[in-house]
């Protein structure tokens, strides 16, 4: 390589390749040095070019005062000079953009960071569960920020309003998720041939989601998404793009969910008690709420566990496609039930949520489902006296809870003051 020499203060972008123009900073002799070497796009980050009171001159302190640090009148000059640095790029034929976050530089073009670096596609392997990929929404809209996703994902329906995503099938053998793919097989077509394709030249780069072990270390499910997804997540929880609700009545609705127990996923430990959802789905009927039980119950794959509550309707029989649920959950008045899908769903739809707990806590208490992201003003909890703390699905949990109809009080009046503040003394 030639001897460099650097020229301090003239401005420009030199042809010759012995020196180059160093503007008075380092910044500007880095785009010319960046030029010299043959730089036929040149991306700028931290090129701010002003102070304010607030503001520092650098991204690291201030200089020792022996040193000099550049003036509000410095700064300005130096400007002067980009922009001849500028006029020099273009009639060579370099692209420069300048992604500096805020910055006084007119002379080059700008653009976001995320918008103009190239960065690798990212491969995903996401979860199977409903409520799950409603918790994965976040983080991949984050990942989608930068990268080019390729999601595998029994949901694909959940992603079609986030750019840059494509999705590919699971492959699940689940019930459920199963018939949700075959529905929307059209949407599978790019992402399972890149999946095919990552498969094939053997890469592993592929980062699988889950939250098991952050559970067993006693952090909550959103700690494990972050740890498996490798970044935090972008907004809080939301909902697709939906249909209109289902549903129509002139009272209030009320969405309940109620117990079942699955064959191919059986866990009897989380499962509250099912006359406690009955009883809280008949209060609010009391109340005058239109109730609506929903399911999707098969002789010998999920069933009821007795007692029902009672519905003025029901959609027990997977009726209802996943979107057309998750309408009439943003469309409640309440939403009642124990753990699964309805709990991000609310949250996300922000409607008021009432949670009738069992047990295997580990997995399903409050702190372990949600986090001080949330939007949580309107989720009430029913929990049991002796709340089982255990990790095991088939633990003989103990699930009685004396005082149901007080906490179930206690949340009535928590989404009054929340919806009606001045209305509640």
């Amino acid at each position: 390589m030639n001897w460099i020499r650097g020229i301090d203060n003239e401005p420009g972008i030199s042809a010759s390749t012995s020196h180059i123009h160093t503007g008075g900073n380092s910044g500007y002799a880095a785009l010319g040095l960046a030029a010299l070497w043959g730089a036929s796009r040149i991306v700028l980050t931290g090129y701010d070019m002003q102070r304010s009171a607030t503001r520092a001159t650098h991204a690291h302190p201030d200089h020792h005062i022996r040193l000099g640090n550049p003036t509000p009148e410095t700064l300005a000059v130096w400007a002067d000079r980009f922009a001849v640095a500028a006029r020099d790029l273009r009639s060579r034929g370099i692209e420069v953009v300048n992604a500096t976050r805020r910055s006084a530089l007119r002379c080059f073009d700008t653009s976001q960071l995320e918008h103009v670096i190239e960065r690798p596609p990212v491969y995903v392997t996401g979860m199977l569960g409903l409520g799950d990929n409603l918790y994965q929404r976040p983080f991949v809209r984050a990942l989608a920020r930068g990268h080019a996703v390729y999601l595998r994902t029994p949901w694909p329906q959940f992603y079609a309003d986030i750019d840059h995503v494509t999705v590919a099938r699971s492959r699940t053998v689940l019930r459920t998720q199963a018939k949700n793919e075959r529905a929307f097989l059209d949407l599978y077509a790019q992402g399972d041939r890149a999946m095919l394709e990552i498969a094939r030249q053997g890469r592993t780069a592929v980062r699988r989601i889950g939250y098991t072990r952050a559970l067993a270390s006693g952090h909550s499910m959103l700690d494990g998404l972050a740890e498996t997804f490798e970044c935090r997540p972008f907004g809080p929880l939301d909902l697709p793009p939906l249909p209109p609700s289902p549903v129509a009545s002139g009272k209030p609705v009320c969405v309940v969910r109620p117990v079942t127990v699955r064959r191919e996923w059986r866990n009897t430990a989380r499962n509250p008690k099912p006359e406690y959802v009955r009883d809280v789905a008949a209060w609010l009927r009391a109340e005058g709420m239109h109730v609506v039980s929903v399911a999707d119950l098969a002789s010998g794959e999920e069933e009821a566990a007795a007692p029902l509550p009672d519905a003025d309707e029901t959609f027990h029989r997977g009726e209802l496609d996943p979107l057309q649920l998750l309408a009439l959950i943003a469309s409640a008045a309440a939403v009642v039930g124990g753990v699964g899908w309805i709990v991000p769903a609310a949250i996300a739809a922000h409607v008021p949520l009432f949670v009738v707990l069992g047990g295997q806590g580990a997995h399903n208490a409050a702190d372990r489902l949600t986090d001080a992201s949330m939007r949580l003003d309107l989720v009430g909890w029913g929990v049991p006296d002796e709340f089982c703390r255990c990790a095991s699905p088939h633990h003989g949990c103990r699930k009685t809870n004396t005082l149901l109809r007080e906490q179930f009080d206690a949340w009535r009046l928590l989404v009054a003051r929340a919806r009606h503040p001045a209305m509640v003394a």
